[in-house]
């Protein structure tokens, strides 16, 4: 295994040394303006899906407590048809 590495690795060198400095420089330079921009798209999407699960989670109390202030009173009495 350890020999195929090494001739895979040789063979990418190889490829790698007949381009010019201009192309090896553009190659580099799009992998990391790549790279930064996939960071920020994925740190931008994390803190949407944050503040959506924060927004979910005040959602589910408050509805909670208007159930509470609106159902538990009809409950309390029996009044069924109402609820």
């Amino acid at each position: 295994m350890l020999p195929l590495l090494k001739k895979i690795g040789e063979i990418i060198a190889n490829w790698w040394s007949e381009f010019t400095l201009q192309t090896k420089l553009m190659a580099v330079i799009t992998l990391i303006v790549s790279l930064l921009m996939s960071s920020f798209s994925f740190w931008a999407v994390n803190a949407i899906q944050e503040d959506a699960r924060l927004n979910d989670t005040r959602y589910g109390r408050d509805l909670g407590l208007l159930l509470a202030a609106n159902v538990a009173p009809l409950v309390a009495e029996g009044d069924r048809n109402e609820v």
